[in-house]
């Protein structure tokens, strides 16, 4: 017999079901995580704690869009609804999505967004920074399933989803 608790229990979060679409748990409930390409099932997923500072981050008018054109709830997303946002280069410039969180650069973050890449666009660049501090930049290459230099080689997340999705991400400090 296996008793199960979570820290938080006011706060729902995310795993894979066995359709391998990325869900909300209901408020403190045990999550079973499945692989979101093979289905097989992992059991329960169990993590330290976290917390989102980019809250409604499916929501774009949160964030200041620039260089890039916007057709919302252009495609299946990871959860299997249509409600992913299409966000393409609108020029030759450098195609910026920021969102500003208050963050203490005395701790460790970690910064992750699912991706789909569209033909022609191998990669995708994640820069984060603090202000005042340096940028750091990460190249995901999707055609060679690489990274660029990261600032934690063994703290960060390239991962395939389904219908052509991953997710991509790392430690920032």
């Amino acid at each position: 017999r296996v008793r199960f608790s979570r820290a938080e229990t006011t706060q729902k979060a995310t795993f894979v079901d066995s359709l391998g679409n990325v869900v909300l748990s209901d408020i403190g409930s045990p999550r079973f995580n499945h692989d979101p390409i093979t289905l097989i099932c992992k059991g329960l997923l169990i993590e330290e704690s976290r917390t989102n500072l980019i809250l409604n981050s499916n929501i774009v008018s949160v964030f200041q869009l620039s260089g890039a054109t916007l057709l919302t709830d252009n495609a299946v997303s990871p959860s299997g609804a249509v409600d992913a946002d299409l966000i393409t280069n609108s020029g030759t410039g450098v195609m910026t999505y920021p969102a500003t969180v208050a963050a203490s650069s005395v701790n460790d973050y970690f910064a992750s967004l699912y991706v789909k890449p569209i033909s022609g666009q191998p990669y995708v660049t994640l820069t984060t920074f603090y202000t005042g501090e340096a940028e750091t930049h990460v190249d995901f290459n999707f055609s060679t399933f690489t990274t660029s230099t990261l600032p934690y080689p063994d703290d960060y997340v390239f991962e395939k989803y389904k219908n052509g999705w991953y997710r991509i991400g790392y430690r920032i400090s």
